[in-house]
Formats: structure tokens, sequence, C-alpha cells
């Protein structure tokens, strides 16, 4: 089973196949960091970044495979996911107006080969290769088993303490009105759906614990949470946040991306 990652010769692209990496050593996979022609890449630093990729993958005990493709029409790189056993797909996003409108991500997504794709923002290079901890963020109890593996095999890579941060979308007004018996219910119900991940995370080598909120703004409060628990790497499902409603200049995907204070991975998946 094969892990491919996306180099263009940039720091993000690079960090997010460390990431892949992980992934893939977690599981035993090969990493294929592949490369398509683009007149903003530089051949040299492709190269450069793969060769570096190569050095840190023999001292992580990890098979790695390098691919060049010919041209950028994604006919070829098609034809290879369709012949290869391919788990994911990793890429990083660039710097642009845009973090994914137009980008190689979008038009990955845009093959339909039905394979999972994770969308990397890197923001803090220094601390991709050390992350102590992970969240998760999911709406209420919507966790699905792809979405989950996913999470868990990053954080047993890294042995990071680990967070489900489950909000569930309240307004001020009607979260005042609830009572306290009414909250503890919904809580407990929310517990009760997710009590056989929390089953599974303990044969894992890492721990993790359950937080709640009730929010009428859901990427705001992940934003929040980011910060105040300083977590390191953020996983969250991207389908759902991704669309943008005719009010907003952005989608809530967009702005969580371009507003992050830690590196975070979108994750598409056919699932959520």
């Amino acid at each position: 089973m094969q892990v491919l990652a996306g180099i263009n010769g940039t720091i993000a692209a690079e960090s997010a196949a460390i990431y892949a990496m992980e992934y893939a050593k977690a599981q035993e996979y090969t990493l294929v960091v592949f490369h398509m022609p683009n007149p903003k890449d530089s051949r040299e630093d492709v190269e450069a970044s793969m060769n570096r990729l190569e050095t840190l993958a023999s001292a992580q005990e990890v098979v790695l495979e390098k691919l060049f493709f010919a041209n950028d029409s994604f006919r070829e790189l098609r034809e290879y996911l369709q012949h290869n056993y391919v788990d994911i797909v990793f890429c990083a996003t660039r710097k642009a107006r845009s973090l994914l409108n137009h980008s190689f991500s979008k038009k990955l997504l845009a093959l339909g080969t039905g394979l999972d794709v994770a969308v990397v923002r890197v923001v803090r290079v220094t601390e991709v290769r050390d992350v102590s901890k992970m969240m998760l963020s999911i709406k209420e109890d919507r966790l699905g088993v792809k979405k989950f593996t996913f999470f868990s095999m990053l954080a047993s890579a890294f042995e990071a303490d680990a967070q489900l941060y489950s909000i569930s979308n309240v307004s001020k007004r009607k979260l005042a009105l609830l009572s306290f018996a009414s909250i503890k219910e919904k809580l407990s119900q929310i517990n009760h759906s997710l009590r056989h991940y929390l089953k599974l995370s303990a044969f894992m080598p890492y721990n993790l614990v359950i937080k709640h909120d009730f929010s009428e703004d859901e990427v705001e409060s992940i934003l929040y949470n980011i910060a105040t628990t300083r977590t390191d790497l953020v996983v969250v499902g991207a389908k759902r946040l991704q669309w943008r409603w005719f009010f907003f200049k952005e989608a809530p995907l967009e702005k969580l991306m371009r507003e992050t204070s830690a590196n975070l991975i979108a994750l598409y998946t056919q699932e959520n």
C-alpha cells in the first residue's frame, strides 16, 4: 500500500510530506513523493526537497520512492492512481489569495478517484516533527471511521496527547434558555455515541480525551481552542466546512486555514 505526497520544492510541501511519512511509518506503507511540472516550481528545489526526505525516510526506516510526471494534465496521475494501491494523497496549500480555489488540491479532488486527500496548511515549520498535542474537531458526535483512523494513526506515530473537540452549534440565546439538566443530558448522549472510539484508543500509544463546546461560530471556537490548548496539529473534516454561504466572503474552511495558529490538515474522505 502506498501513501502519496505532492512535492513542489517549497518548505510547505516538504513539511506536508513529513506528515505523510509519519502516517506511512505507522502502517508500514511505502511513501511515494511525486512532482507534476509547474512553471512556478524549480526542478532543482524539487529534487533537493526529495533528497532531504529520502535521507529522513532512511533514518526512519520508511521505504520512499520518487515519481516525476511528464506533464501537468493530471492524466498520468489518474492512471497511476488507477493502477496502484494508494491509501491517501497528501498535498500542501500555497500562500495565495485563495487557499483552496484553483489550487492543486482542488484539481486533485476533481479527479473523482474516490481517494482520501489530506490538504496540509503549514504555519509552524519547526513543529512539524515535534507534535505533542493533537486535536480532531467534530460536530457533536459525528465522527466517521476513516477520519478517526487517520487521526489515530498520526497520534500514534507522534504518541501525542489527543483531543476530540466536539462542537454543538447553538445560539447564545438558545444556550441561555437551556437548563443545566438539558446540557448534561446532551453531553451524556454525545459521550455515549463516542464511547467506542475511546475504547479503541485504550489500545493505542496516546491519550484521548473529549472536550465539549456549545457555539454559534464553529470556526472561531476551533481557533480559540487551538490557541488556549497550544495544539501542535489540528485535523478537521473538510467537506462540510468547504461550502461558502452567500453572505460570507470565504468558506469556513478557508477562514480556518487562513487564521489557524497551528498546523492543520483538512481531510477529504468519502464519508464526511
